[in-house]
């Protein structure tokens, strides 16, 4: 599966296009792959049909081509991967299995090209890679989560999560990485950093009430802000 979104906040527009495909030999290709969509198990190469991403460990390109949308992307990544958790397995929940494993390359020096209906774009910042891969769902009592990947301006980076309950708590297992500009991490267990949200917006076709804007505070790394979508 591939899901590919794009934001025009000048406009308040937003469209979003999603592939679903099986490899199948013999309906497409991708330089020598005969799959409509897989990945290769010799090199970093993941498409589905004319989307892919492929590169190494530092070095990644990004193509989307979806009717009138073209995205060219090109990330060298500024710092090593970070593992999470405790050497890369990363716990969400009590129990045996209740981990996944998760690294992120957390700024990813990016320039590239978007084109839409002709016009063409020129893109230039910084991207946050993750990767994360387990076997198993939410516990029983678990409902969902909130989660951040926050790229600050002093060249720091802070992951985390805080998994929900049915009952309205936070499971003690959420948890966090502190990234330091020079690429040094930190856990933090969920009594190092609070997490408050500040501001909500209800849907008016479903109801739902959505959390729009945090506060975080880790006080034992003197960092508190806001953060919104």
């Amino acid at each position: 599966m591939a899901h590919f979104a794009l934001s025009d906040i000048a406009r308040k527009k937003f469209f979003f296009r999603e592939r679903i495909n099986r490899g199948v030999a013999g309906k497409a290709g991708v330089r020598g792959y005969n799959d409509k969509a897989g990945a290769a198990t010799d090199r970093l190469l993941v498409w589905n049909e004319d989307w892919k991403v492929e590169g190494d460990d530092r070095n990644h390109a990004i193509q989307v081509n979806d009717r009138g949308t073209q995205l060219r992307l090109y990330l060298r990544s500024i710092k090593a991967p970070v593992l999470h958790g405790q050497n890369g397995l990363s716990q969400k929940g009590e129990g045996e299995g209740r981990a996944s494993y998760y690294y992120s390359l957390t700024r990813m020096q990016t320039d590239g090209e978007l084109t839409i209906d002709g016009k063409k774009e020129k893109v230039r910042g910084f991207t946050w890679m993750d990767h994360e891969f387990g076997s198993n769902q939410l516990r029983n009592d678990q409902v969902g989560w909130d989660w951040f990947s926050i790229q600050l301006d002093n060249q720091t980076e802070l992951m985390l999560y805080l998994m929900r309950r049915k009952d309205g708590s936070v499971d003690p297992y959420s948890s966090g990485t502190l990234v330091s500009a020079h690429g040094a991490t930190k856990h933090l267990a969920l009594k190092d950093f609070q997490v408050g949200v500040s501001e909500r917006w209800k849907s008016p076709n479903s109801n739902a009430n959505y959390p729009m804007k945090w506060k975080v505070i880790i006080p034992g790394e003197d960092i508190e802000f806001a953060a919104r979508l």
